[in-house]
């Protein structure tokens, strides 16, 4: 907004972007997925792997299963006490997302092996910033 303060027509752009991207996100498909604690990996798992591509009915349900793992091992390690204050536990959860990761089941997934260390740092942001909704959402 700084950036544009004199530029009326620029902000009412923007804004009209966010508006429609807000809009979109409450059409997106969630394939049976929780909108909250669980779509956001599988966008995130989508962007890397897939980026824009169209997706078959068996790359849908793999991704829908590696999320639904992923999400299952992450709400168990965070109901470790502190969790976010102990390296360890991170380091573990991890390790533990890797093995989900590049298990047989989800090797044919496009780059997987390969894109595995930033798909990790990802989800763990997510997971950080996204804790509460975890654990706690309904």
């Amino acid at each position: 907004m700084k950036e544009f303060k004199d530029n009326w027509n620029e902000i009412y752009k923007r804004l009209e972007e966010l508006r429609q991207r807000i809009k979109n996100k409450d059409k997106e498909k969630t394939y049976g997925l929780h909108k909250k604690k669980e779509m956001p990996f599988f966008r995130t798992l989508k962007k890397n792997l897939f980026d824009e591509k169209e997706l078959s009915e068996d790359d849908i349900s793999k991704l829908v299963n590696l999320t639904q793992l992923i999400k299952n091992t992450i709400s168990r390690e965070l109901t470790a006490p502190n969790f976010w204050n102990n390296p360890i536990a991170i380091s573990r959860m991890k390790g533990e997302i890797q093995e989900v990761l590049i298990s047989k089941e989800f090797s044919s997934l496009p780059d997987i092996f390969n894109k595995r260390n930033e798909i990790i740092s990802r989800i763990v942001e997510i997971s950080e910033s996204n804790n509460d909704i975890i654990l706690y959402s309904d």
